[in-house]
């Protein structure tokens, strides 16, 4: 019996032996590449050679020493309390501006209402007096006919 041949295609499948000597190359590759990593940190540690990273400057430990132009804690302490007195003034300071501030916006608040209300009661009067003259502009009409 002959087998069925659906259709054709130009795919080949590897043999199995290929495809196992390629996993093995690869495999093989990526246990170099990790084995040059560890010996290269391998060889740094042993001459105590450090890592450095793209921002340091140098690999210098920062020298601590006393110098003469040293401020003791008390010669501070009155550096800071003179500070913070400088600040509560600059705060007070500006805490008083902005209580002038506010008590001028709501003055100007109030101003503003008040010609706010003068502004319709000067509105309605002129309503009423238009509405006067075209009365008036009506009666002179019908007396002329």
């Amino acid at each position: 019996m002959t087998p069925l041949l659906l259709a054709t295609t130009d795919i080949t499948i590897p043999a199995p032996a290929a495809m196992t000597m390629v996993i093995i190359v690869i495999g093989g590759l990526v246990w170099l590449i990790q084995s040059q990593n560890t010996l290269k940190a391998y060889i740094r540690d042993a001459a105590g050679i450090q890592e450095t990273s793209s921002t340091e400057i140098a690999n210098q430990p920062v020298r601590v020493r006393k110098d003469a132009d040293y401020v003791d804690s008390e010669d501070f302490d009155a550096h800071v309390k003179e500070h913070k007195r400088d600040l509560e003034n600059v705060f007070s300071k500006i805490g008083g501006s902005e209580r002038g501030t506010n008590s001028r916006l709501i003055e100007i608040d109030r101003k503003v209402a008040a010609l706010d209300e003068r502004t319709q009661t000067t509105n309605s009067s002129l309503t009423l007096l238009g509405q006067k003259v075209d009365t008036l502009i009506f009666e002179l009409r019908k007396a002329n006919k």
